[in-house]
């Protein structure tokens, strides 16, 4: 698939420094080098009060630049998605803060288990390991429900030179697979060296399913939202099924976006901003 070009991600830089200078919890867990050159959203994570932080920051950024409008989308357990909606731009600009990634319908991580596995990037902000981004994404991307190897995603996402490069942080994000932390290593190890073990990665997935199923609160918020939230929202809808491309019909998207959703009035400063809640 092309994706296209989003001409304003080169200024998502400065507001990556700021998060990081604002929000000791706050950084990229993906994609942050796909995102700079132009052909993604952020993928961060961060602890659930320093969410605001996160917003005003976001909106002043949006402001300065004139990307508006910004919404809040809440709709995703477990997260929030800023958007912003450039005026005549076909694509929109996301940042999505999570505080925890669910995977096979339980907790993969949260962001208080990110905080060890972050380091500073060169380019100054705050960023999860290379390691640590390639196991998540192996088990995420890079492998089927059945344990089968996902060739397109292992290749779109990076996932054996994330892998390669860091294994020390391979090992380090393995002990947040608990007890399915030999066999999520065991499969690391296996994709590095060219070869494919599925019986670990279905054992990695068994492991999910099975923690799933004590938690039926969590399963029964999961179940609402794809039956529900996500085939409703239209935020969702442009994030999800047509890659952040903006409706055709612009004007009634941003009205059915702006009835549903928190909107920003973006003034380009973090301290006086204002918020219209919908």
């Amino acid at each position: 698939m092309n994706v296209a070009r989003d001409p304003a991600a080169a200024d998502w830089l400065p507001l990556l420094r700021r998060l990081t200078l604002v929000s000791p919890s706050w950084g990229v867990w993906k994609n942050a080098s796909d995102a700079l050159a132009g052909s993604g959203d952020i993928d961060s994570s961060g602890s659930p009060t320093d969410w605001p932080l996160v917003e005003r920051e976001f909106e002043s950024w949006a402001g300065e630049r004139q990307l508006t409008p910004v919404f809040a989308c809440r709709h995703i357990p477990g997260g929030i998605n800023l958007i912003a909606v450039p005026s005549g731009a076909p694509l929109l600009l996301e940042l999505s803060v999570k505080e925890r990634k669910v995977f096979r319908g339980s907790n993969l991580f949260t962001w208080r288990d990110l905080v060890p596995l972050m380091e500073m990037d060169a380019l100054g902000f705050r960023r999860l390991r290379a390691g640590a981004e390639g196991l998540f994404k192996l088990v995420l991307n890079g492998a089927t429900r059945d344990g089968k190897r996902n060739v397109i995603g292992l290749r779109s996402k990076h996932v054996l030179e994330l892998l390669r490069s860091d294994p020390s942080g391979v090992e380090l994000a393995a002990r947040t697979f608990g007890p399915a932390a030999p066999a999520v290593l065991r499969s690391a190890r296996t994709a590095m060296i060219g070869d494919w073990d599925r019986p670990a990665l279905m054992a990695t997935n068994a492991w999910a399913l099975g923690r799933a199923l004590l938690h039926p609160v969590d399963l029964s918020q999961r179940a609402q939202f794809h039956f529900v939230a996500k085939q409703r929202c239209p935020v969702l809808n442009a994030l999800l099924k047509d890659h952040r491309r903006v409706p055709a019909d612009r004007a009634t998207w941003l009205a059915a976006v702006t009835r549903s959703h928190e909107r920003h009035e973006a003034t380009g400063d973090a301290t006086a901003s204002s918020l219209t809640r919908r």
